[in-house]
């Protein structure tokens, strides 16, 4: 039986063992929206094999109950667990997350590259996670930022669509920085992305060298 695999994972216990539901980002946060969601998972027990049905929000918002059953029976044969959403564990990406909180397609938004991620301190003395997105659309370039706390939270997200030159390439990562932390971005950070865009995008960055008009981001390149 081949194993699904989804980001996001709920995990229940029943039978003195962990069973688990994978979800899909989109699928998780129409839960997360009230939306009714059934998902049928098969495992084996002692060789047998059963099937799970999942059932969101069927009995109302944040509601879930799974029942079990052998794979040649259409009846439910008992309840591994039923309750409230919050009282299950969820992870996404192996992390646990809060419960009921809505997700960023962290992984296949805009089929982005990661250009840059740090650790951040906030001004209430809390650890957040910064990361740095780039994509190249038709349109022009999609650079995105989410700003994450450590239990999952996504604090503050900012896109910025349609940057058609390099110049507008690197306002476009200061404008963020300056939303996020009302400060220009540091030099190490700064480095850091252009260094990874000319890793990824040789036509970008071979643009931002060469505009008169980014003289800062040409001596960044020349730094050793």
């Amino acid at each position: 039986m081949k194993e699904i695999e989804r980001p996001v994972v709920v995990w229940t216990n029943w039978g003195n063992a962990e069973r688990s539901c994978p979800i899909a980002v989109t699928t998780w946060n129409r839960i997360i929206s009230g939306f009714k969601v059934i998902r049928i998972i098969p495992y084996y027990f002692q060789g047998v094999l059963f099937k799970s049905s999942w059932e969101f929000n069927i009995n109302g918002n944040y509601s879930v109950r799974v029942t079990y059953s052998k794979e040649s029976s259409d009846l439910g044969e008992g309840i591994g667990f039923e309750g409230a959403l919050a009282d299950l564990s969820v992870t996404y990406f192996e992390r646990k997350i809060p419960e009921l909180v809505k997700l960023i397609k962290l992984d296949r938004l805009y089929k982005k590259y990661e250009i840059y991620y740090e650790e951040v301190k906030l001004e209430d003395s809390s650890f957040a996670f910064l990361w740095v997105y780039l994509s190249r659309k038709q349109s022009g370039h999609f650079l995105h930022f989410v700003l994450e706390s450590s239990q999952g939270n996504i604090l503050k997200e900012l896109n910025i669509k349609n940057i058609q030159t390099a110049k507008t390439t690197l306002e476009s990562i200061y404008k963020g920085w300056n939303e996020l932390f009302e400060t220009e971005p540091p030099k190490h950070a700064l480095r850091h992305i252009l260094q990874k865009i000319e890793q990824k995008d040789p036509e970008l960055a071979a643009l931002m060298i060469r505009e008169p008009s980014l003289n800062h981001s040409q001596t960044l390149f020349e730094w050793n």
